[in-house]
C-alpha cells in the first residue's frame, strides 16, 4: 500500500520536477545604442535570446520597457517556446521615433518559465542623431479627420471652438420615432465657410544652426502644382534644435476633395543652402456654397466624392473626412479606408454604396452622385434622405414608421437658391407643422433664425 502511494505520488509530481541540467539564458544585444530615422511610425529593433543551457525551455519576456511615453512600442511576441539548448530566437520591438536628437530607451527581461530565477535583461537607447530634416507627415491629419475627436469648449449658447473652428449648432423641430426622440441638426464650421487648410511642419538644424530659412507650399490641382504660398522668411533655427512652422492658403476657390501638397524649406547650413521637401496630402471641406448656406450643412448628411484615379472621399456632415481606396483582396467592388477606431470599409451591394456601421447599421449613397439616400439601423428600419435628381438639394427627410413623418426643407433665392426654411411634423395630432425660417445676407451667409412657437 505505501508502494502504491509512492507511486502515485511521484506520477503526480512529475510535472513540476525539472530534470537534471542547468539553465542559462543570453539576450543580445543586452545594452548599447541603436540609431533610428526621424519620425519612423514603425522601426524594428531587433533581439535575439539564446538559450545557453542544457535542457529545452519555454521563455517568457517580462517586464517590458518603453521610455519616454511619447515612444510607443510594439512586441513581436511575449513567449518563446522549447527553445533547444544552444538555439537562439529571434524577437522584435517596433518603435516609434521622434524629431532629430530625440532619444529613448527600450528591454525587456527573459526568463525561464519554470525556473523564474534564470532570466537575462537588455536595456537599448534608440537614438535619433541630429541633423537637417523637414516633417509634415507626422503632425497633420492627412485624408482622415474626426472632428469628434476635437478638442472642444464653449464660448455660447450652441456654439464652441472646435479644433480652433467656431461650430455652431442650430436643432431643428423634434420628433419622435418608435420610441427614440429625433432633432435634425444644422450645423456651422468656419472652417468649410472659409476653407483655410493650415498645414504644419518641423524644421531640425544641425549642430550649426540654419539661417536665412524661408518655406513654401505648393498643391497639386488637376495635373499641375500650384504655388499656394510664395517663398515665406521665418526667424534662424539654433543648432541642435527643432521648430515649428506652419503655413495656410485660401482654398476657397478649391472644391471638396484631396490635394497632393509639397512643403519646402530652403535655409543656410554653415554657410551651404540647403533644400529640404516633404510631400503628402491635405483635404478641402468647401461649403461656401452650400445650400444650407455658406458654412452650413445637416448633421448625419453624408456625401461621397469621387477621386481622380480611382476610390473615394467620405465627407460626414460634421465636415470628418475619410480616404476610401479600392481593395482588390475582396470580392466586388470594395473599398477600405484607414482604420481610426474601427475597420471601416465601402461596398457595392445592390445598386448602391453602403457604408458599414457597427451592429449592422449602414448608410448608403447613390453611386453616380455619392449622395446621401438612407440611413438603416440594424433592424433594417431606415431614415431616407429625398434629394432633388437635378439640383442635388435636399427635400426632405422621410423618418420610419407607418405615417412616414418628414422635416421638409424649402429654398428660395434666385439661380443659387438656399435654404429658406425648414418644416417638422406637428408634435400632437391634427396639429400644424412647425417651421423654422432661415434669413441669408450677401454669399449666402445666414443672419438669423426664426424659431417655431
Amino acid at each position: 500500500m505505501i508502494r502504491r502511494y509512492i507511486t502515485l505520488g511521484a506520477l503526480l509530481m512529475a510535472p513540476f520536477i525539472q530534470p537534471g541540467g542547468t539553465d542559462s539564458l543570453e539576450v543580445t544585444p543586452s545594452s548599447g545604442t541603436v540609431d533610428a530615422p526621424p519620425y519612423a511610425q514603425a522601426y524594428p529593433v531587433n533581439f535575439s535570446v539564446k538559450n545557453t543551457g542544457s535542457r529545452t525551455v519555454d521563455v517568457a519576456i517580462s517586464a517590458p520597457g518603453c521610455q519616454p511615453h511619447e515612444q510607443s512600442c510594439a512586441w513581436s511576441t511575449f513567449s518563446l517556446d522549447d527553445i533547444a539548448p544552444n538555439e537562439s530566437r529571434s524577437l522584435t520591438i517596433t518603435v516609434t521615433t521622434g524629431a532629430p536628437g530625440s532619444s529613448g530607451t527600450v528591454g525587456f527581461i527573459a526568463l525561464v518559465n519554470d525556473n523564474q530565477t534564470v532570466q537575462a535583461g537588455t536595456t537599448v537607447t534608440v537614438r535619433v542623431p541630429q541633423q537637417a530634416w523637414l516633417e509634415t507627415k507626422a503632425l497633420n491629419p492627412g485624408t482622415t479627420i474626426e472632428r469628434s475627436h476635437c478638442v472642444a469648449f464653449a464660448v455660447a449658447t450652441n456654439a464652441a471652438y472646435e479644433c480652433g473652428d467656431l461650430r455652431i449648432a442650430h436643432a431643428l423641430p423634434s420628433l419622435r420615432v418608435r420610441g427614440d426622440d429625433r432633432t435634425p441638426v444644422l450645423l456651422y464650421n468656419t472652417a468649410h465657410a472659409e476653407p483655410r487648410p493650415v498645414v504644419l511642419a518641423n524644421v531640425s538644424a544641425p549642430a550649426g544652426g540654419a539661417t536665412n530659412v524661408t518655406a513654401k507650399l505648393s498643391i497639386r490641382r488637376g495635373a499641375s502644382d500650384v504655388q499656394v504660398v510664395d517663398p515665406t522668411p521665418f526667424a534662424n533655427i539654433p543648432g541642435d534644435s527643432t521648430r515649428r512652422i506652419a503655413l495656410t492658403y485660401d482654398a476657397s476657390d478649391d472644391t471638396t476633395g484631396v490635394y497632393p501638397y509639397t512643403f519646402t524649406v530652403t535655409m543656410a547650413v554653415g554657410g551651404v543652402l540647403d533644400t529640404l521637401t516633404a510631400s503628402d496630402t491635405l483635404v478641402v471641406v468647401n461649403r461656401k456654397a452650400s445650400a444650407f448656406g455658406a458654412g452650413w450643412w445637416l448633421a448625419g448628411y453624408e456625401r461621397l466624392v469621387r477621386l481622380p484615379g480611382g476610390g473615394f472621399l467620405w465627407v460626414g456632415g460634421d465636415g470628418s473626412t475619410r480616404r476610401y481606396a479600392r481593395d482588390t483582396t475582396r470580392a466586388g467592388e470594395a473599398y477600405g479606408a484607414a482604420a481610426f477606431v474601427r475597420p471601416d470599409s465601402l461596398v457595392l451591394e445592390n445598386g448602391v454604396y453602403v457604408r458599414k456601421l457597427r451592429h449592422r447599421a449602414r448608410v448608403e449613397f447613390e453611386t453616380t452622385t455619392g449622395r446621401h439616400v438612407a440611413t438603416k439601423d440594424p433592424l433594417g428600419f431606415a431614415t431616407t434622405f429625398d434629394n432633388d435628381p437635378t439640383s442635388g438639394r435636399l427635400r426632405a427627410i422621410i423618418h420610419p414608421g407607418a405615417s412616414q413623418p418628414q422635416h421638409q426643407f424649402f429654398y428660395g433665392g434666385g439661380s443659387s437658391p438656399l435654404l429658406d426654411s425648414v418644416t417638422g411634423p406637428a408634435p400632437n395630432a391634427g396639429g400644424a407643422r412647425r417651421k423654422v425660417a432661415i434669413t441669408h445676407a450677401q454669399r449666402g451667409k445666414v443672419t438669423a433664425t426664426t424659431r417655431p412657437p
